[in-house]
């Protein structure tokens, strides 16, 4: 959420210094506006974006994380401290809720005004002649104006005209929607400078109406000059005075260039191209065999090289089947295997911490006795009703989107355990109707009477300028890693290969990077 957040306000930040430096000053002002509403709404919307890349080749060098039939540990729940956190939330909403009723405080304001005051048609917008002196002012189709100077006829022409402008082209909608999104957004002080050149432009487009119409331009300045100490009280409304400074008097005698005009318009198109390559998530392609099904044949598993024995039949959409040993299956082909479970050698229960665990359908998939079920389906078990069970992590790139948990479990009843221990096979389904994730690869006594190296004793050997460090994401220098991993023995590491240089990921959560091997 952070990252999107600044990737937004980076975007909003780069379309609004474009728009000082490249379009402020031109006659163009309606395409001035969309351009500052569109700002907003493409500052959300390209984050969300995102880029396919190729995949890149990494090695994978050294990895210690939560691995096959290791038991996963209680978390220790600390002890309860003062929460920060939870008082920036309170304060945000604090403030979050004053200005809500504070735009609502307004807006009930103008509306009572509208109902309490007499009501004059005037062209497509509707006059409300206030009891009070104030300048002109608009909202939405309403022009509030002095009761007194409408009966005495003492209001120009031009000042008419302006306030029209402003409602014809609904310049309050604009103000409506940045009014809304500050409430959310207060904190924010971009969307205060897009409001702020949002009125000032709503200006220029008022004062290029009348100078249109009236042709009146030294006249017209000396009327604004002569409105200056008046206020109308709203800060919604569409204020004729609203900024009266020099950048609006200069616009008014500025001249137009049709040939800049369209040039600064045709930049705004490499711009968004720019942010779109800039600020857009970028996922890595992954090659998908086109098959519809795998039908597996494995030999009996005290059979010699049973895993090159093994055949593998795809069959095509259009019925065509192929077929393949496993040794001559691709990496793309292997990852879209069906796993085996691991071959039942020994009694293993799961405990009942493991069987609650295990409930948890979004981080957790779950065979019993070979096919896959709901993780619901537990509710109806208690542990002693397995007399079996292994785990494994699998990798991001793995996942299907039937299975897209990072963890999967097997589970094997009494009588299931029984027989397959009996006839001395192994948990193979023959055929299967959809894709399973890939197992990790097996480990044997061989490997687990060996321990790998810890990962404190791993990162001290690699102090050198062309290895990085991250921890929980952020990029960490070699002495803040050891410091880390001396703290905490039990940090998940994994360091990777890339184009010739390696990277160190350390993290308090098993790390999900993705990686062919």
């Amino acid at each position: 959420m952070m990252l999107y957040l600044l990737k937004s306000s980076l975007c909003l930040a780069l379309c609004l210094g474009f728009y000082l430096l490249w379009l402020q000053r031109e006659k163009m002002h309606q395409f001035k506006r969309f351009f500052l509403l569109g700002s907003i709404f493409l500052s959300f919307l390209i984050p969300l974006l995102t880029i396919s890349t190729p995949a890149l080749t990494e090695t994978l060098i050294y990895e210690q994380a939560i691995t096959d039939n290791i038991v996963i540990a209680e978390q220790v729940t600390p002890e309860p401290g003062f929460d920060y956190g939870q008082v920036l939330w309170v304060l945000y909403l604090a403030v979050t809720a004053v200005l809500t009723v504070r735009l609502v405080r307004n807006l009930y304001g103008i509306a009572k005004r509208i109902w309490t005051s007499k009501r004059l048609h005037l062209e497509s917008a509707t006059l409300v002649l206030t009891e009070e002196h104030l300048s002109p002012h608009t909202f939405l189709n309403y022009i509030f104006i002095s009761k007194k100077e409408y009966t005495d006829s003492s209001i120009a022409p031009e000042l008419l005209t302006h306030e029209l402008t402003h409602a014809r082209q609904k310049h309050s909608v604009d103000i409506l929607i940045i009014e809304c999104l500050l409430l959310v957004f207060w904190f924010h002080p971009l969307f205060y400078l897009v409001k702020k050149q949002m009125q000032l432009n709503h200006e220029f487009l008022a004062d290029d109406k009348v100078l249109q119409q009236h042709s009146n331009l030294v006249g017209y300045q000396h009327l604004l000059l002569e409105k200056l100490t008046l206020n109308s009280a709203h800060y919604l409304a569409s204020n004729f005075n609203y900024s009266l400074t020099k950048k609006r008097l200069v616009m008014m005698t500025s001249k137009r260039s049709t040939t800049t005009i369209l040039l600064k318009k045709l930049a705004v198109l490499p711009l968004l191209g720019a942010f779109v390559y800039l600020f857009a998530e970028r996922v890595q392609a992954q090659e998908e065999p086109s098959y519809e099904k795998v039908i597996v044949k494995a030999p009996k598993p005290n059979a010699p090289a049973a895993q090159s024995q093994m055949t593998i039949t795809y069959q095509r959409k259009d019925g065509t089947k192929i077929v393949k040993k496993f040794e001559d299956l691709t990496e793309a082909e292997k990852a879209k295997l069906p796993p085996p479970p691991p071959r039942i050698t020994a009694r293993k229960v799961p405990s009942k911490a493991l069987i609650n665990k295990l409930k948890d359908s979004k981080t957790y998939a779950i065979w019993i006795d070979g096919k896959p079920v709901s993780n619901k389906i537990l509710n109806r078990y208690k542990n002693t009703d397995f007399a079996y069970h292994s785990g494994s992590m699998v990798h991001k790139n793995a996942r299907s989107k039937r299975f897209p948990q990072p963890y999967q479990f097997n589970l094997a009843t009494e009588k299931y355990y029984r027989k397959h221990i009996k006839n001395r096979k192994g948990i193979y389904p023959v055929a299967i109707k959809e894709l399973l994730p890939p197992p990790p690869p097996p480990h044997t006594k061989e490997c687990e009477a060996v321990p790998p190296p810890s990962p404190l004793e791993f990162v001290k050997k690699m102090n050198n300028k062309e290895v990085s460090y991250t921890y929980n994401g952020k990029p960490v220098s070699h002495k803040k890693a050891l410091q880390l991993l001396q703290k905490n023995n039990a940090l998940n590491i994994r360091v990777l290969k890339k184009n010739g240089k390696q990277s160190v990921h350390i993290s308090e959560k098993p790390i999900v990077i993705e990686s062919k091997q």
